[in-house]
């Protein structure tokens, strides 16, 4: 028995009584792992998933996190601040707060 193709024109998908739709492409997506940060933000910026001070800052702390690597702050003698520390937690938690709201106001829900 041949099980006809979830793109087959005669077929129809549907949740409750609504009907969905399916990609008809397939499209390559980059390797987010090997982009710079900053390009991964500017590209949230421009999507409005974060706000460009956000952007800003978390950049400059992604800066900071690869400037301390343990081998250079031991040679740099570099001592952590706790407030840097604090700033990198409200740092944070606004960054999830900007990309929650994002996905809350463009959800299909």
């Amino acid at each position: 028995m041949k099980v006809p193709n979830a793109l087959a024109v005669d077929v129809r998908i549907t949740q409750g009584n609504t009907s969905l739709l399916l990609c008809k492409t397939k499209k390559k997506k980059g390797d987010l792992k090997r982009t710079r940060i900053d390009f991964k933000t500017k590209y949230a910026v421009e999507r409005g998933l974060l706000l460009q001070a956000t952007k800003d800052s978390f950049d400059s702390l992604y800066n900071l996190r690869n400037n301390i690597h343990i081998l250079k702050a031991a040679d740099s003698q570099y001592i952590p601040k706790l407030r840097e520390a604090k700033e990198a937690f409200i740092l944070m938690r606004a960054f999830v707060d900007e990309i929650k709201a994002y996905y809350k106001a463009n959800s299909n829900n």
